[in-house]
């Protein structure tokens, strides 16, 4: 895919989003009442703006590196071998989250909507539809994003909405009662739930108008933000803190208690468990997407569809390997501060001081 500029600001917006809304939104509520109490919201609302803090710095990467692809700035900053290595190890990073997002998904489908179904029959399906998306290119991807969106986007911001007069505002306070060593854990905790945006290395160089791209970032971080934080509240409003702390998924037994009035819609708890199947796999298939290209790009193959085959059985038996749901949290607890540490922080840390460095030097020999 050589053409260059055909994603559009509303494109570069959605995309952001799906690709950092998943299933972690299910389970955020229950982990910020773990490390920050009723002031999970507020914890948010920080890490947020340090996630879209390394979002901007990211772009400035990539426009310092003249638009070109994640490889390419890597290859340029690093050296061909060193460049690889990493290439390799982020490839792995990624497989990993995906697997085991994978795996906290279908154990989810089960529990809620195909308990009889075997996991791994679900899994492979996931796992087929998903390829054969992939399978076509980066315009395709991006105009299945803008049509998820709203699939998404809608039934969440309706069952919260409903779920408001339902809950007890008091139950959010008080505020600022947890230890300073808390916050900084919570902030950790937070952070993590907006992995994703590491998708712009993939898109950024395909945008139209790539300098008002930059301006989309706030607002896709903002909505996703308001999205994060309603559903703390919401949660923590109907079920208080100590009883949003033992549910394994809080955002979905909140969604399954909503009654519409007048039997609007029958089984409606069904309907939004569908609708949510969408925010595991926008956030799926993008990061797959992106890790196939990725792996074309670096090594010279011929197409994504080759890369897919190479990395779709990984991610099954990857994800196959926990045996059941705890041990697919522990090992995301373990391995995750870790790798999202050095891929979503410090990596692009450190390509934001090489690209200072580097145009200091030519600025240095233009006027030499």
């Amino acid at each position: 895919m050589n053409n260059r500029g055909f994603i559009d600001k509303y494109g570069v917006f959605v995309t952001i989003t799906v690709a950092i809304l998943g299933v972690t939104l299910f389970a955020l509520p229950k982990l910020m009442m773990e490390y920050s109490g009723t002031n999970g919201w507020i914890v948010t609302i920080i890490a947020g703006v340090i996630a879209w803090g390394i979002a901007y710095m990211i772009y400035t990467v990539i426009a310092m590196n003249n638009y070109n692809r994640f490889d390419i700035i890597l290859k340029d900053s690093f050296g061909n071998v060193l460049s690889k290595i990493i290439i390799v190890i982020f490839i792995f990073y990624t497989i990993v989250i995906i697997s085991s997002e994978l795996r906290a998904f279908v154990e989810m489908i089960k529990m809620y909507l195909l308990e009889k179904t075997p996991l791994e029959l679900i899994m492979i399906i996931f796992i087929l539809t998903g390829v054969s998306l992939i399978r076509g290119d980066l315009r395709v991807l991006i105009a299945f994003n803008g049509i998820a969106f709203w699939v998404m986007i809608i039934p969440i911001i309706v069952s919260m909405l409903v779920s408001i007069g339902e809950g007890d505002l008091t139950n959010i306070l008080p505020l600022i009662q947890a230890s300073n060593m808390d916050y900084l854990k919570g902030i950790q905790t937070a952070l993590f739930a907006f992995a994703g945006f590491e998708i712009l290395f993939l898109i950024i160089p395909y945008v139209k108008n790539q300098k008002e791209s930059k301006k989309v970032l706030k607002w896709s971080f903002l909505l996703i933000i308001f999205v994060y934080c309603i559903a703390i509240l919401v949660t923590v409003a109907m079920f208080s803190t100590s009883q949003t702390k033992i549910l394994f998924w809080p955002t979905i037994t909140l969604i399954r208690s909503v009654e519409l009035p007048g039997s609007l819609i029958e089984h409606w708890e069904g309907v939004v468990m569908t609708f949510f199947i969408m925010f595991y796999f926008t956030t799926f298939v993008n990061s797959f997407y992106f890790t196939a290209d990725l792996l074309k790009n670096a090594f010279k193959l011929d197409d994504v569809k080759l890369t897919t085959i190479i990395i779709t059985p990984v991610i099954f038996i990857v994800a196959l390997l926990p045996s059941n749901i705890s041990q697919v949290r522990e090992l995301s607890r373990q391995l995750l501060p870790i790798f999202a540490g050095a891929f979503l922080i410090v990596l692009p840390v450190i390509l934001f001081i090489i690209a200072i460095i580097k145009r200091r030097d030519k600025n240095e020999e233009n006027k030499g």
